[in-house]
C-alpha cells in the first residue's frame, strides 16, 4: 500500500517529515500552543517515522528532520520507496571522487617520470594532459536526473487529483507542501518550515478557472526546473520567485538530498 508518507517522499525527505508531522498535529498526538510545538500522548495506528518524530519533539531536538532516528526512519522510507519503483536509486558517484582518481593518477606519472629522469618539459605536458581529461571527465557527467520514477510521477499525480479539503492533513501535505499545515497550526513555523506549495501547474489553472484556490496556489507562480535538484517536486513552489495568497514565502532552495524550503541547513 502507497501511504501519504510514501507521496511526501516523493517531494523530497523534508517533505515526508512535514506530511507525517501535520499528521501527528491533527490527531492530537503533537501540539501547538501558539509558539512552540510539544510532545502529547501518543495516539494509535502512529507510523514508525511518526513515532521517531514525535520522540525528538518530545527530547526537543533542534531540528527534527536532523534528528538520528528520524534520519535513519527516512532511510528506510526513501528505499522502500525506491523498491516500490517509485523513486531512481540515489546517485553515488559525484565529481569530487574523479578529482581524487586524476590526482592519484597525475601523482603515480609524476613519480614514474621522474625516475626515468623525464625532461621537465614533458613532465609538465603529461600533468596538464591529465587535469584536462580529469576535467573533461567531470563536465561529461550526465545532468542529475529525475528522481522519481515515470510511476511515481504517476502517483503523485494521482494523490494530487484525489486529495481535497476533506481529505487528513497529513494527505493533504503529502501532496501540496506545507501551506495547509501552516494555515491549519501556524505555531508549526517554529519548526523551521517556509511556506512551500507543491501543486501541479494544471491543477493549480483548474483550481484558478474554478474561482477557488483551495488554499494551496500562489498569487504568482513561479517556475521550477525539474532537473535543478534530485528530490525537488515537479510542479511549482512559493520561492524567490513569488508571493502566496496568504503570506508571503521565504525564498527556498534544493540540496544535500534535501526537499525545497527545509527549514534546517544540512
Amino acid at each position: 500500500m502507497t501511504t501519504p508518507e510514501h507521496i511526501a517522499m516523493l517531494n523530497g525527505r523534508t517533505a515526508a517529515v512535514q506530511a507525517a508531522t501535520a499528521d501527528l498535529l491533527e490527531r492530537g498526538a503533537l501540539r501547538s500552543d501558539g509558539h512552540t510545538v510539544s510532545a502529547g500522548s501518543t495516539v494509535p495506528g502512529m507510523t514508525d517515522l511518526q513515532r521517531a518524530i514525535h520522540r525528538a519533539v518530545h527530547n526537543g531536538a533542534p531540528c527534527v528532520e536532523q534528528d538520528r532516528d528520524v534520519v535513519a526512519q527516512l532511510d528506510l522510507l526513501q528505499r522502500d520507496c525506491v523498491r516500490r519503483g517509485l523513486l531512481h536509486p540515489p546517485k553515488r558517484q559525484q565529481g569530487g571522487q574523479r578529482v581524487t582518481e586524476g590526482l592519484a593518477v597525475g601523482a603515480f606519472l609524476f613519480i614514474v617520470l621522474s625516475v626515468l629522469q623525464v625532461p621537465g618539459v614533458v613532465i609538465f605536458l603529461v600533468l596538464l594532459a591529465v587535469g584536462a581529461g580529469t576535467v573533461f571527465v567531470i563536465r561529461r557527467q550526465p545532468a542529475k536526473r529525475e528522481r522519481r520514477t515515470k510511476q511515481g510521477i504517476a502517483a503523485l499525480q494521482q494523490a494530487r487529483a484525489e486529495t481535497g479539503e476533506a481529505s487528513p492533513l497529513g494527505v493533504r501535505v503529502a501532496a501540496f507542501g506545507t501551506r495547509p499545515l501552516l494555515l491549519a497550526f501556524p505555531a508549526a513555523a517554529v519548526l523551521g518550515w517556509p511556506l512551500v506549495d507543491f501543486d501541479d501547474p494544471m491543477v493549480q489553472a483548474q483550481r484558478w478557472a474554478g474561482g477557488s484556490g483551495g488554499g494551496y496556489s500562489c498569487s504568482s507562480s513561479s517556475g521550477s526546473d525539474g532537473n535543478h535538484d534530485a528530490w525537488c517536486s515537479g510542479g511549482n513552489t512559493c520561492g524567490s520567485g513569488g508571493s502566496c495568497n496568504s503570506g508571503s514565502c521565504s525564498s527556498s532552495s534544493c540540496g544535500g538530498g534535501s526537499s525545497c524550503g527545509g527549514g534546517c541547513s544540512s
